[in-house]
């Protein structure tokens, strides 16, 4: 595909969508009412053919990057929200990349990411009590993504689909020692069984209840490491869309700094040249650094979750590790200067709050 010509086709797109909407605009004046939403569809199916370009373009860029790579497969699932075929296609390929890498946890939500969206789907047409707002307590980000449905999608899922979603989810939650979901999600493919009187198919998924809450049990005694957080900014335009952007990163167990630091640096010290790129282990802020415009940055902080606040205080580890919007890491000062000294009495931090855009299961 020509990307030149496409683009430019784009812009007429958009061209003929604008006069539209003057036409509309003129027609309202006149006659006082007018109606048409041709201008505002071709504007959004502009916006998300370039975001899927620019994605697809980026993903061969950074396929040997496993963060970046699942970062743009979501940018993708997330430009067909409104397109159930699609969207579950790519949050099947999501599900597979996390798995692979043993991000089980991840995987199991794109699994529920999937049941939810067929939930609104099968609750549309009457065929399930209820829509993706019913999977708020697993994670709020279900019924936020997967309620952008147009009301006259076609059907292409049964119930039974739903519920092998459902299974693939709490076979994950077991794999990442989180049993605590198991029961609330399989509790929401108890209504497919028994409205097909598939007992059998009933008396497994209670028994799976009754094997996961064992398991809660027997974690009440036991610590569990769900992971490590990393505050990751990037700096630098050959960083191009990422440029000044910050994300969060979840790394495996007990993944300390320095194994971070070493992954990182060999990996885009090969992208970009070891005289090029650096890591930045300073936690201060960054327009206090004196960057090179021409060289490329990564920013690189260890961060812990954050619960200072309204609300109850987490009880368990997997409260400390499920459903995370805050974050926070400490940044040393002294009013001399000088970020660290010896003399306890004269040494300051500074606590900063990292906030995501959306939870961190």
């Amino acid at each position: 595909m020509n990307e030149k010509l496409l683009q430019l086709s784009l812009e007429g797109l958009k061209q003929l969508a604008s006069n539209e909407r003057d036409n509309i605009n003129s027609t309202k004046h006149l006659f006082g009412s007018a109606k048409s939403n041709f201008s505002t569809d071709v504007r959004e199916l502009i916006s998300r053919i370039r975001r899927v370009l620019s994605s697809t373009q980026q993903m061969k860029i950074f396929e040997d990057d496993p963060e970046m790579f699942v970062e743009l497969q979501h940018v993708m699932a997330q430009s067909y929200c409104d397109s159930p075929e699609h969207r579950k296609t790519w949050l099947d390929e999501i599900a597979k990349k996390h798995e692979n890498d043993r991000n089980y946890i991840e995987a199991a939500m794109c699994h529920m990411h999937i049941s939810g969206l067929l939930a609104e789907l099968l609750f549309r047409k009457k065929l399930y009590p209820h829509g993706c707002n019913q999977f708020q307590k697993i994670s709020p980000n279900i019924a936020v993504d997967e309620a952008k449905l147009k009301d006259d999608e076609e059907l292409m899922y049964t119930p039974e689909d739903l519920a092998f979603h459902l299974k693939e989810a709490a076979r994950l939650c077991l794999d990442a020692d989180n049993p605590e979901l198991v029961p609330q999600i399989l509790s929401k493919a108890v209504y497919v069984y028994e409205s097909s009187k598939s007992f059998v198919e009933l008396r497994d998924l209670y028994a799976r209840m009754t094997d996961a809450m064992d398991r809660v049990i027997d974690f009440q005694s036991k610590k569990r490491y769900f992971g490590k957080f990393y505050r990751v900014a990037f700096y630098g335009k050959d960083w191009e869309d990422y440029d000044q952007r910050i994300f969060i990163y979840k790394e495996p167990k007990l993944t300390q700094l320095n194994e971070v630091r070493a992954r990182l640096e060999e990996m885009y010290s090969k992208r970009f040249g070891a005289e090029k790129f650096e890591i930045i282990t300073d936690s201060k802020p960054i327009q206090e650094l004196k960057l090179d415009p021409n060289r490329v940055y990564l920013q690189l902080t260890s961060v812990e979750p954050y619960f200072e606040g309204p609300g109850e205080p987490p009880s368990g580890d997997f409260e400390e590790s499920h459903g995370l919007t805050k974050f926070v890491y400490e940044t040393p000062f002294t009013k001399e200067g000088k970020a660290r000294t010896d003399d306890v009495t004269k040494q300051w931090m500074t606590k900063n709050i990292s906030v995501t855009g959306r939870i961190i299961d």
